[in-house]
């Protein structure tokens, strides 16, 4: 979809309510499930909204509540045309204006990358809000230096525990949400839910498409053979110029390590991370390759397994 004259303006709920419930009810509540009750929370009344057009079009909106943004949305159409990047740019000269010198925001772990890119630094550990991983982001609106952020790959050195399967997710999708070059992927336990993120699958899809040069090794224990109707295995089949997939008899971890610098080992509901780690990277990928050389393609490996 093209945009025709993107334009932000401030939107009021009384004049505007139409127009930014039609938006928040086709991205939160049908496409990505959050209770109506949870959403219609009573504050929008004494909100500031704001409005993003293509044309005549409203096709996105984001909401000020003293310093803190929210229910920020885009249309699925008009997603990675920087509608977000200029409702925030919007929200930040606004900010300037009223001489707010902290926005904060809840961000969606998945768009991590997203708000990174736009100067907010994560705080804190990932957290549930509907049934989606959060983390807590803040801007400082007179900074005159963009600061170092938790989570950012190449940038935090600090080893993150995860304590239970929501802050394993979140801690997996901003490290995928930061992934441009690589993938090195050792399964041992291909039904955990991590492996069937549907969020994992868009992004190597994603990936693939935009970036040439992008790979993906996957390593898997021979047990696992028959596993045809793994969405990984089915998404290597599609694009195999870009998934390398092979069966090893070595006992595995499950490990997923992003550009040479950031990874996440985990088993059943726990994990640790570590986005900025390129020497203990670079031993996993040793001991990655080591096992790789001694693998089998899985065609020669499901014969001995038969």
């Amino acid at each position: 979809m093209e945009l025709q004259g993107l334009r932000i303006t401030t939107a009021h709920w009384d004049n505007d309510r139409a127009l930014l419930s039609d938006i928040r009810r086709k991205v939160f509540i049908e496409e990505q499930n959050v209770d109506e009750r949870l959403e219609w929370d009573g504050a929008d009344a004494a909100a500031t909204h704001f409005l993003a057009y293509s044309g005549n079009s409203a096709i996105g909106c984001a909401r000020l509540i003293g310093n803190k943004i929210g229910r920020m949305a885009v249309l699925n159409a008009f997603r990675s045309l920087g509608v977000g990047a200029a409702l925030l740019d919007h929200i930040k000269r606004h900010a300037h204006n009223q001489r707010i010198t902290r926005l904060e925001l809840s961000a969606q772990c998945h768009a991590y990358q997203f708000y990174r890119r736009a100067g907010f630094c994560a705080e804190g550990r990932p957290y549930a809000d509907a049934g989606i991983p959060h983390v807590d982001m803040v801007y400082r609106v007179f900074a005159h230096e963009q600061e170092k952020s938790l989570y950012d790959i190449n940038s935090d050195d600090q080893l993150h525990h995860a304590g239970g399967l929501l802050e394993l997710n979140g801690m997996f999708d901003m490290l995928l949400s930061q992934c441009r070059q690589n993938l090195t992927i050792s399964m041992h336990d291909p039904e955990h839910p991590l492996w069937r993120r549907e969020l994992l699958l868009s992004r190597i899809k994603q990936l693939a498409r935009d970036n040439r040069r992008f790979e993906v090794q996957i390593l898997l224990d021979s047990e696992h053979v028959l596993i045809n109707e793994h969405p990984l295995v089915q998404l290597q089949q599609r694009i195999s110029s870009k998934i390398q997939l092979r069966i090893t008899r070595e006992t595995l971890s499950n490990l997923i390590v992003a550009d040479s610098s950031a990874w996440l080992d985990f088993e059943q509901q726990e994990g640790r991370s570590c986005y900025a780690d390129r020497s203990r990277t670079r031993q996993l990928q040793e001991r990655f390759r080591t096992c790789w050389e001694k693998a089998a393609l899985p065609q020669e490996a499901r014969r001995l397994h038969l």
